[in-house]
């Protein structure tokens, strides 16, 4: 039997659009969110710049496969001491962990007695987000003192 390479060609192209097009198709899911933000004795942790509304979630909003979204808080040293900033997260709903990462650009900064600063977390989703539609987590932002 003989196939003409025309038709071999033909086939071997159909393969291939059809597993771009797989791959579009799962590109393009889109994943929401929710969860809780909270802190230790003497940080307090705010939305605006102005420190005077409190935040206790944030709301990733809508995330797609691959995208890197940000959100700014603002925290506040409300102790007498300076506080060194540590953050963790925990209770990531099912198979969430595996496909988004939390970070921030915090980690480890002083804080003197009184002092506010703005931290930015960025959250990154995986290219391919496999069947995880949703999510949540907890963020804890932690003040160590000397």
């Amino acid at each position: 039997l003989k196939i003409p390479a025309a038709i071999i060609a033909i086939i071997t192209i159909t393969s291939i659009l059809t597993a771009l097009s797989l791959g579009a198709l799962n590109s393009s899911q889109n994943i929401t969110s929710s969860g809780a933000v909270t802190s230790s004795v003497n940080l307090a942790v705010y939305s605006n710049a102005g420190l005077n509304q409190t935040c206790s979630s944030l709301d990733w909003s809508t995330i797609s496969p691959g995208s890197v979204t940000t959100k700014t808080i603002y925290l506040k040293n409300t102790g007498n001491q300076q506080v060194t900033l540590n953050m963790t997260t925990s209770g990531w709903s099912t198979g969430a962990s595996g496909v988004l990462t939390l970070s921030w650009d915090k980690e480890a900064t002083v804080l003197t007695a009184g002092a506010s600063t703005a931290a930015i977390f960025t959250l990154t989703a995986a290219s391919s987000t496999g069947t995880v539609t949703s999510f949540s987590f907890n963020i804890t932002i932690t003040g160590t003192g000397p």
